[in-house]
This record gives C-alpha cells, sequence and structure tokens, in this order.
C-alpha cells in the first residue's frame, strides 16, 4: 500500500538518502536551502515536500514551490522506477484541477520518467553556460546605460518592458503584484535586476536569479523599436560584470531550441551550449 507521508522532524532522514539516488541534476537541492533558514520558515519549507512510501520502504518524493495560483511548481521529483504507475495514480488525486509544471535535463532517463508519470512535453530549451573571469571584471561601454531595479518604484516600468516584450508568447500580463511576489522568492537577487536605458527612457529589461542553484539570466528583452542597436548584447554584458562583481563563478541562461539568433548573440558574447532542458506539464 502506498503512503504519502509530509516531510517532518522524524523522516526526514529518509529524504537525504533519496536526494541522493536522484539522476536528475536539474534538481534544486532541498538541504541547501532547508539548512539556512530560521525554525520558522523550516517547517513551512517541509510542508512543500512529501514523500512516498510503499510496504514500509521509502521510494520517492516530490518537492512543490509553495503555489500562488493554480501553476504548481516542481523544484525536485525522484521516484524509484520500480513504482512508478503507483505513484502515478496518486499524483493525479493529489494535484487534481492542478497544473504541475517541471524543468528537466533532456535526456533518455528523464524522458522516460516523465512519460511514465504522464507528463506531457511543453518545451525544449537550450542551456547555455558561461565561465565569469577577469574579463568580465570592467565593463567597456557606458554604464550610465543602465538602471539597478529599485523595490517600490519600478515594479509598473518593469511590468510595462516585459509585456511589451512576450506580448506574443503566450504569457498572462505581468501586474505589479506579481512582481512584489517574486522580490519574496528565494531566488530573487536584489541588485541584479537592470532596466537598459536611452535618454532616461528604458528601453530593456534583464536579471540574473539563483534557480536550481545556479546562477541564470532571465526576462531579457528589448522593446522592438529599439532592437537591432546592439542593446541586448550590452545587457547581457553589463550583467556578467555585475555577476563578476558578487563573485558568481558560473552564469547560466535558456534560450528556445529554435531562436538561432539568441543562440547566436550568447556565443558571441561567450556562452557555450552545455544541454538540453525539457519544460514538462501534467
Amino acid at each position: 500500500m502506498l503512503i504519502i507521508e509530509r516531510l517532518s522532524l522524524m523522516n526526514i532522514k529518509h529524504l537525504k538518502k533519496l536526494q541522493k539516488q536522484s539522476k536528475n541534476i536539474y534538481n534544486k537541492d532541498f538541504f541547501k536551502d532547508y539548512n539556512t533558514q530560521s525554525f520558522i520558515i523550516q517547517y513551512l519549507k517541509r510542508k512543500e515536500v512529501k514523500l512516498f512510501k510503499y510496504n514500509n520502504e521509502y521510494i520517492g518524493y516530490i518537492w512543490i514551490d509553495s503555489p500562488i495560483d493554480s501553476t504548481n511548481k516542481i523544484l525536485a521529483l525522484y521516484i524509484n522506477d520500480l513504482y512508478i504507475n503507483i505513484v502515478k495514480e496518486e499524483i493525479i488525486k493529489i494535484f487534481k484541477n492542478k497544473l504541475l509544471v517541471f524543468d528537466v535535463i533532456d535526456n533518455e532517463l528523464n524522458y522516460d520518467i516523465m512519460k511514465k508519470l504522464g507528463f506531457k512535453e511543453l518545451k525544449v530549451t537550450s542551456l547555455m553556460k558561461i565561465k565569469i573571469s577577469n574579463q568580465h571584471k570592467s565593463y567597456l561601454g557606458n554604464k550610465s546605460n543602465f538602471k539597478i531595479f529599485t523595490k517600490k518604484e519600478d515594479e509598473k516600468l518593469r511590468c510595462f518592458i516585459q509585456n511589451s516584450v512576450f506580448h506574443e508568447n503566450d504569457r498572462i500580463p505581468l501586474v505589479p503584484y506579481d512582481i512584489k511576489l517574486e522580490e519574496q522568492e528565494d531566488y530573487y537577487i536584489d541588485n541584479l535586476c537592470v532596466f537598459i536605458m536611452e535618454r532616461n527612457n528604458a528601453v530593456g529589461y534583464g536579471q540574473v536569479i539563483l534557480r536550481n542553484d545556479l546562477y541564470t539570466i532571465v526576462n531579457v528583452g528589448i522593446l522592438e523599436k529599439y532592437r537591432g542597436n546592439g542593446y541586448g548584447e550590452m545587457l547581457i554584458r553589463y550583467l556578467l560584470y555585475l555577476c563578476y562583481n558578487e563573485n558568481i563563478s558560473v552564469v547560466a541562461i535558456n534560450v528556445d531550441s529554435n531562436n538561432y539568433n539568441a543562440i547566436a548573440l550568447y556565443k558571441k558574447v561567450g556562452f557555450s551550449e552545455y544541454g538540453k532542458i525539457t519544460t514538462w506539464s501534467k
């Protein structure tokens, strides 16, 4: 009989064993996050994890980011291959009427597991990485062309930029409240959110977050009328310069595998392809 347990101080040692068995290298490390938190936050974090137990043996776990809507972002998932069909049915029951989304390294093992669990492939993106070195210790452009995002002031401006840039990507338009929620997330980094400016007008935006223990550039976009003028490259290079100042050694970026122009730009800056990431949903 399958039993689903909420993570507790009594069974947390079993999560440590299961996490070591996980072969999905894109899983977020629960304990790296958990061990640095206060007692109250640790209690809340434990509520996000469920352990799967079958015939008194712990066979897997799922860690879900606290949802703010009907979407549940999976931060880590592992199930012993022998019990996938059993767990599959329980996952359907637990998250009925909820959308599950999970990013995993694209390989045969993970593809087989996600298919067996009943997930559907949403998209495939290229994971690119760059090692931060002394060449990033200075920025050769005009630093006055950039503005660090300021909390309680720039939420509307960021919404305008991102909604304008990504309006054709079937994204739900951002509102300032969405940004304020993000500012409270563990992955958010205050001083690595940047607008690129022209004559005191913001023409683009980008930021670096800590996702799955990897510093990652996200939400990079330039307003349409300003594209083709090198602003995208300037913004990426400036973000890397800021990362150098923060002693960050490796930075990643995800890009649609069919976005050849963006891939060419990132390679020009110094990124190289590391692997493919598949986004699955259920």
